[in-house]
């Protein structure tokens, strides 16, 4: 779990150094709905392996497009990149 909170902190201080014409990146929003969804995963009693994977296919679904707070988005980023 720590080290997935640590993965988001790094690549948010990535994202800052990044150009404005970069790829899409992670809102603080998204950013902080993510680390609370993986507390609770933890606190369910996922592994932590488990937790990093649920964390690697949010994180692509988002650099694929797609908007998480959209199911519509969501289907549509999935079947695009199937």
């Amino acid at each position: 779990m720590y080290e997935a909170l640590e993965a988001l902190a790094e690549e948010k201080a990535l994202s800052e150094k990044q150009a404005a014409g970069a790829t899409t990146q992670i809102s603080d929003d998204v950013r902080g709905k993510l680390v609370k969804f993986l507390w609770q995963l933890k606190k369910q009693g996922l592994k932590e392996r488990s937790i990093e994977t649920y964390l690697y296919y949010l994180k692509q679904l988002i650099r694929h497009g797609a908007n998480l707070y959209d199911p519509e988005s969501v289907k549509e980023t999935l079947a695009k990149i199937s």
